[in-house]
């Protein structure tokens, strides 16, 4: 019982620091459905990113490194012809989906938050299972939007990019390995490979260098704005405490 619960609560931890806490109660089944598609999820993106990775570099060699594309670049030696403009199609077509899912995630999670007490009220409504959320959509459509019209204004490359995106995640890493380590009984296997993802999550963060920096400075505003907001106090318990304190 003990192994179980502690196992639970590290998925816990991880999936509210991840944000995937907020579309589980969407799930049918969440208990037996999140953990299967988390792991045909990682199989399957495992799969597909070594096998480009073996094919570029076993094909393509040295001139990996200087260009900007290299599936397409694969497709144009294998097939030949105008495939440069179908792998760009494709490529659209995948981002479009994956932007999807993080988009419904984002305003899941902002709504979550609003309804905790982590943002304002304001935020809360659409966080029932079922629901659209749409306040916090909105809001996450619009700093989407924001820094589109950034990146496109200052003409940021894709490095920067995924650096950035890289920073926002790598605290997420630290936070969910590390609270998982914590919780999480010694001597398992689940433990062990905690204290693998906290090693290889430290790794990332030094590869990420200073674009973490912006990760930082966000989770500290979020600290102080946590720290600032008062407790609200429970009605019933104040009704409770003043029934107590009448004298028989």
């Amino acid at each position: 019982m003990g192994d179980r619960a502690g196992r639970g609560r590290a998925r816990l931890g991880v999936r509210r620091l991840g944000g995937g806490h907020v579309l589980a109660a969407d799930f049918r089944r969440p208990q037996r459905d999140l953990p299967r598609a988390t792991g045909i999820a990682l199989v399957v993106v495992a799969v597909l990113y070594l096998g480009i990775a073996a094919a570029s570099i076993l094909v393509l060699g040295p001139a990996i490194s200087t260009t900007n594309a290299p599936l397409a670049e694969l497709l144009a030696i294998g097939v030949g012809g105008q495939v440069r403009t179908i792998a760009a199609g494709a490529a659209l077509l995948l981002t479009l989906g994956t932007m999807n899912a993080y988009y419904a995630g984002a305003a899941k999670l902002g709504a979550a938050l609003g309804r905790d007490g982590a943002l304002p009220a304001w935020f809360g409504r659409g966080a029932a299972p079922g629901s659209v959320p749409r306040r916090s959509l909105l809001v996450v459509a619009l700093l989407g939007a924001v820094s589109l019209t950034v990146v496109t204004a200052t003409g940021t490359g894709t490095k920067a990019l995924v650096l950035l995106t890289s920073g926002c995640f790598v605290l997420v890493y630290l936070m969910g390995s590390a609270a998982a380590i914590k919780l999480l009984p010694r001597r398992t296997l689940a433990r062990w490979c905690a204290v693998v993802a906290l090693a290889s999550s430290i790794g990332l963060m030094l590869v990420t260098g200073w674009y973490v920096l912006g990760t930082l400075v966000i989770a500290a505003g979020a600290l102080v704005y946590a720290g600032r907001r008062r407790p609200e106090k429970n009605p019933a318990e104040n009704s409770g405490r003043a029934v107590d304190s009448v004298p028989a």
